[in-house]
């Protein structure tokens, strides 16, 4: 195949290239004074004066990159689109086209096995982003060692060893979460205190932020110790759900028959209001339910 360009801007070749990437069919001349004026108003004045503005060895390194696949316009760039001057060309050649070699993406090894250090540095990148417990903690700074563990051994390490270091790591785990635990940069009382007014304020029961607690890591003793048992705090909860499903004092007609009561008790009894919590939110006075809602989220 014979190059576009071999001598420099002022070329037959050149001139044709230029043309090809622009589709003007301009003199070389005019077209340096529109790139050196600092025209770059339009697409095709903008490739143009690609031509004018780069060296012949950058246009070389072009127009290899240009006769294969437009990443811009998903289409198969020829020889035979940039003669003619044809809509084919790319708009973004810069950006676009370049080496192959630059965009291959490389696997990571695994690297050394986590030590103290890097666990430690882990945790308090994950505290900075994210309130957690040292059940939670414990879990995140694990499958991060798993991943080591995994990664190291699909590289082709020996098994063995890469079990015998996972488990010193794990070790190493346990000693970081006793070291923040004992600093009080992770408390699980100040998380259940602080989730479980969240979730209250959200229309979450009682008995539904217990069980989400527990599931953070929360001793169930140290849940129910932040969550007393307040009558006027379960209404309220259960009154925001009320508002976010309307039904029972916010629902939007005046119908009461005994079908539609049930499926809105059902729907308060599978959020984990007791049903005697459930009868009187749907009993209230829209005013009072009002009321106790705005008395809750303050």
């Amino acid at each position: 195949m014979r190059p576009f360009i071999r001598t420099g801007i002022g070329t037959p070749d050149s001139r044709e290239y230029a043309a090809a990437m622009g589709g003007r069919q301009a003199s070389a001349g005019a077209r340096s004074t529109r790139a050196s004026a600092g025209d770059r108003t339009g697409t095709q004045d903008r490739s143009a004066g690609v031509a004018g503005t780069m060296s012949v060895a950058e246009q070389r390194h072009m127009l290899r990159g240009i006769l294969g696949h437009c990443h811009h316009t998903k289409m198969k760039i020829t020889e035979a689109d940039h003669r003619r001057g044809g809509r084919r060309a790319c708009i973004r050649p810069r950006a676009c086209h370049r080496s192959p070699m630059t965009t291959t993406p490389t696997r990571r090894g695994s690297g050394p096995p986590p030590d103290a250090a890097t666990l430690h540095d882990a945790a308090l990148a994950h505290l900075a982003r994210y309130a957690t417990t040292e059940a939670g903690l414990r879990r995140v700074l694990e499958r991060r060692v798993e991943r080591w563990a995994r990664i190291a051994s699909s590289g082709g390490a020996d098994r063995e060893t890469v079990a015998d270091q996972a488990a010193v790591a794990r070790n190493l785990v346990r000693a970081v979460v006793t070291r923040l635990v004992a600093a009080a940069a992770v408390n699980d009382v100040t998380f259940a205190q602080s989730r479980s007014r969240s979730l209250t304020r959200a229309g979450r029961s009682r008995r539904a932020v217990v069980a989400h607690l527990a599931a953070k890591g929360v001793d169930s003793a140290a849940a129910r110790a932040v969550l007393p048992e307040d009558a006027e705090t379960e209404l309220a909860a259960a009154l925001v759900l009320a508002r976010r499903r309307r039904i029972g004092p916010f629902r939007q007609d005046d119908a009461k028959e005994p079908a539609q009561r049930l499926r809105e008790l059902a729907i308060l009894a599978r959020a984990g209001f007791p049903q005697d919590v459930a009868r009187r939110a749907l009993s209230m006075d829209h005013a009072a339910a009002e009321a106790l809602v705005i008395q809750l989220r303050r």
